[in-house]
């Protein structure tokens, strides 16, 4: 019986040491799927999440080449503006010069214009090229228009007066470098509209 007993002991001993065994193996067994089920729901992630980096990355570098063609031509336009902004400073410079009648412009600018500027210069020009002494005229030679002339017969009235170019322009409320281009408009056609003054 001791042996009958022994070999129940060791057998009992055999079942729970296999039993151990047995719930060891089926514990790892689960181990391992939760393993494997994680890992491979950490790939799908990790794949999920790769896809969307790579859409977000080619979004953004499509709005980075749209917001480039914007600043191109937001800089364009910022240019063009500072283009039309320097053009109405100097517009403006030139009008307050002429309200004002600035000195400066009267002597400088004024002149250089005047110079430029011949009466008849239009009538000079022969088209057909051929020399036709009839159509040709001399600068000194070219009458005004007499419209012209009673337009402006106050401004010249007041000048041959004595008044100075800065009063003149502040009676007919013009600019004193267009009196001075009045009279000397005047001076220049050779006709005696305004006496010449030493």
């Amino acid at each position: 019986m001791l042996l009958y007993i022994i070999t129940l002991l060791v057998g009992f001993i055999i079942f729970i040491i296999s039993l151990f065994s047995l719930s060891k193996v089926n514990s790892t067994k689960k181990i391992n799927n939760k393993q494997e089920k994680t890992h491979f729901l950490a790939s799908e992630v990790l794949d999920e999440l790769e896809s969307s980096t790579d859409k977000l990355i080619e979004k953004i570098s499509s709005k980075e080449v749209e917001l480039e063609g914007l600043l191109g031509r937001a800089d364009n336009r910022i240019s063009e503006l500072n283009n039309l902004v320097q053009k109405d400073h100097d517009l403006l410079k030139v009008a307050s010069d002429l309200q004002l009648g600035s000195n400066e412009f009267s002597k400088k600018d004024f002149y250089k214009t005047l110079n430029l500027y011949t009466p008849g210069e239009a009538i000079n020009k022969n088209k057909s090229k051929k020399s036709n002494k009839e159509l040709q005229t001399n600068s000194s030679t070219v009458e005004f228009i007499p419209k012209y002339l009673e337009k402006h017969q106050y401004i010249v009235d007041m000048y041959n007066d004595g008044h100075d170019f800065t009063e003149i322009a502040r009676r007919a409320q013009k600019g004193k470098g267009e009196v001075q281009l009045i009279i000397n408009l005047y001076k220049q056609s050779g006709d005696n509209y305004v006496q010449n003054r030493s």
